[in-house]
């Protein structure tokens, strides 16, 4: 591999749209892009996948067949073979997708993984996390999940299901039903859904008006409201900020990382929920674990993408 050429594609699918880079070996990225998606499970759908891909290569200044290989993360549980086994939160024809992108582009080798592990990945290359120790990655958004990365390589597990803590149990008195079919998951209350569902729940039990909600994942809505001192905004925040704490302690004691990375699009408030979350942590975490950090991370949207070419470019 040429150190000095090797460029590879990070293709992030969120549940709204996808995010792209053009991405060198070093991590220098020379180009990003972004398009609106819907069901990723036609052949339109993926020819605008294509589209996206040439797009990105001709502003960086590159032609596609040129690109050394393609990284492509998914909101699902990824196995090692690429399968998708659970995409709770998208409509998505991986198999489809993905002999699309290697008819389209035969030269560059195809790599798949978790979006929460290439998040992951992502802040332990050239973010917040520890490339060399461990580093959990944990992304709030419209679900919930999380990335183990240890020594530099993402930990996917026998089932891929390494990492879903977005459906670990953290209220066993749970009547409603989470989209994985379980109760009582961390999705339930730390997802953007998660939050508003709080603060609806404060709203009722206070007899307050909520303020205006403008869609079914409007976080920034109830963040805003709790910098602005709303009580009942304040108290959502703070509960997301301990369920947060009790999943993030049991993984502790499991994989007992370097630190904690907290990203995705729900980051953006984390000096709402993240002093409670800190707190609690501290008060339920064993001795030896207490002081692990929790830091927001520091690649922004870029994480996902980045990971995803970081997970490629290891793969040649």
């Amino acid at each position: 591999m040429d150190e000095k050429t090797t460029k590879t594609v990070g293709i992030d699918i969120g549940g709204t749209s996808i995010k792209m880079g053009l991405v060198t070996e070093r991590g220098e990225v020379l180009a990003t892009s972004k398009v609106s998606t819907g069901a990723l499970d036609s052949d339109g759908a993926f020819a605008k996948v294509c589209e996206g891909v040439h797009a990105l290569a001709e502003q960086g200044g590159i032609d596609t067949g040129e690109l050394d290989a393609i990284g492509l993360d998914v909101p699902g549980v990824v196995l090692e073979d690429g399968t998708l086994t659970m995409a709770p939160n998208i409509t998505l024809d991986l198999a489809g997708l993905t002999t699309t992108l290697c008819e389209a582009y035969p030269q560059a080798s195809l790599a798949v993984l978790n979006d929460a592990n290439a998040a992951a990945l992502g802040e332990a290359w050239l973010g917040s996390g520890n490339a060399r120790g461990g580093t959990v990655m944990v992304t709030l958004g419209t679900g919930v999940g999380a990335g183990v990365v240890i020594g530099g390589n993402v930990i996917a597990g026998a089932h891929g299901a390494a990492g879903e803590i977005g459906h670990l149990n953290v209220e066993p008195e749970e009547t409603e039903t989470c989209n994985c079919g379980c109760r009582g998951c961390l999705e339930q209350y730390a997802s953007a859904r998660g939050l508003i569902r709080l603060y609806r729940e404060e709203c009722e039990a206070d007899g307050a008006e909520p303020v205006a909600i403008a869609h079914a994942t409007d976080a920034l809505a109830v963040f805003e409201a709790a910098r602005g001192g709303n009580a009942q905004a304040v108290r959502a925040c703070e509960r997301l900020g301990r369920y947060l704490a009790r999943a993030l302690a049991a993984v502790a004691v499991t994989v007992d990382p370097d630190a904690f990375v907290v990203g995705g699009g729900m980051s953006g408030g984390w000096d709402t929920f993240g002093r409670a979350c800190l707190a609690h942590y501290r008060e339920v975490a064993v001795s030896a674990c207490k002081d692990t950090p929790i830091r927001p991370a520091s690649l922004g949207n870029d994480a996902g993408f980045l990971g995803a070419a970081r997970r490629a470019l290891l793969s040649l």
